[in-house]
């Protein structure tokens, strides 16, 4: 699946500007600041709304089948009425799913995000975090081979924040998952591939690594009390300690005399992309 040239408006306002990239087998993440266009950039990409440029484009080897897409839109929402297998009946005739297969089918869904025994519940007693899980169970119904999550782990306590993760590692296998996000730790364990987008236009696209890379000999463990001789931008990441004394894990792209380089991150890398230090 290929993004080529997508732009869209708003009136006389630029949305997206010309974004291109391949979507391919297993987890791509893309990554941008809240405002980027992440959201509008996807409703394109699903026909929700009408781009004012560009296209989607197949594979001409894929089969139908294969270019069934399955979508969690950023806001999910369902009536307050209904219970969790009932909306999920609902998403299920939608898929035109058989109605023989309804029972089994929602049952794994519901496995796969830990809310079998909420399958009788109210959807208007539900917690933030649950309704969002049964979104992701709608996205699983008839297993599709393309998986869309805008912020899937809005409202998601830590420990569910890891069950999606694992979630998303088996799923990999045999779907093409793309997961936009604003947060970098919500990609980083699963992804192979990250799309930084900024201001609608895609500013960095490559493997983990690759965006690493970018913040190559930018990072340093500076001693705490040093950290104001930065006279450009910089970010201070965290403090830590370093056989007693007191650092801090810098990002900037002035090096300075004494101070410890380090290892970057896909964070680190990420940040230089949309604070402009590459």
């Amino acid at each position: 699946m290929e993004i080529r040239a997508m732009e869209k408006r708003f009136g006389g306002r630029q949305v997206l500007g010309g974004v291109s990239f391949e979507l391919q087998s297993g987890v791509t993440g893309l990554l941008g600041p809240n405002g980027a266009g992440k959201t509008t950039l996807l409703r394109c990409m699903l026909g929700i709304i009408r781009p004012s440029a560009g296209s989607i484009v197949f594979d001409e080897s894929c089969p139908a089948s294969d270019r069934e897409i399955g979508y969690l839109p950023q806001r999910f929402g369902l009536l307050k009425e209904l219970t969790v297998t009932e909306a999920l009946t609902y998403f299920a005739a939608l898929k035109r799913i058989p109605s023989t297969e309804y029972d089994t089918e929602i049952e794994r869904c519901l496995q796969l995000v830990n809310l079998t025994e909420a399958a009788a519940a109210r959807v208007g007693t539900l917690s933030g975090g649950m309704l969002r899980r049964v979104g992701i169970a709608s996205v699983l119904l008839g297993s599709p081979a393309v998986l869309v999550f805008d912020e899937p782990t809005a409202g998601l306590d830590p420990e569910e924040r890891v069950r999606f993760k694992r979630l998303v590692s088996t799923l990999a296998e045999n779907h093409t998952i793309l997961i936009s996000t604003h947060i970098v730790e919500d990609i980083q364990a699963v992804a192979d591939r990250v799309v930084v987008l900024v201001d609608g236009t895609v500013r960095a696209n490559g493997s983990l690594d690759d965006i690493a890379k970018l913040a190559s000999g930018k990072t340093y463990l500076a001693p705490r009390d040093r950290v104001n001789e930065f006279s450009d931008s910089y970010y201070v990441d965290r403090y830590i300690e370093v056989e007693g004394a007191q650092f801090a894990r810098v990002l900037s792209p002035t090096q300075l005399d004494g101070f410890i380089p380090d290892e970057p991150t896909v964070e680190d890398g990420y940040l230089c992309v949309t604070r402009g230090l590459v």
